[in-house]
């Protein structure tokens, strides 16, 4: 069983609901991002915002992120198997899914791309002449 934490990543870029969803935007384009964990003062997850939220909203809103990010967050932690992310993200058409501990303290993402990068490293493997 591969476990979430073998394929999560953990630099995290975070917001808060206060923030304007224009920085948002820039802080996702800025780190090749397309989802970023809305946290509040004690790093527990309160919402998710990405980039089709931000690009819905407008460059130029004056909008928060709290009035346009999913409050609804699937959440996995480090421990679970990889698929129970897999899962949810299928289930639910979600490109991520943040991950927390047993304090409900954010302490990784797990993304499409997290996905693809072990599906790739797997073809590979699968390919090699023995």
């Amino acid at each position: 069983m591969t476990s979430i934490e073998a394929v999560m990543s953990t630099a995290l870029l975070t917001v808060r609901d206060t923030e304007l969803v224009s920085a948002a935007a820039a802080k996702m384009e800025a780190a090749g991002i397309r989802h970023l964990p809305v946290t509040d003062a004690k790093n527990h997850v309160v919402g998710i915002i990405s980039n089709r939220d931000t690009a819905a909203a407008g460059r130029r809103t004056k909008k928060r992120v709290g009035e346009v990010m999913s409050r609804e967050v699937k959440v996995v932690r480090p421990t679970d198997a990889a698929e129970k992310a897999v899962e949810l993200m299928v289930e639910n058409k979600i490109g991520s899914v943040p991950v927390v501990d047993d304090e409900e303290t954010l302490v990784g993402i797990v993304t499409e791309t997290d996905f693809l990068q072990v599906a790739w490293q797997a073809l590979k493997r699968g390919n090699r002449a023995p």
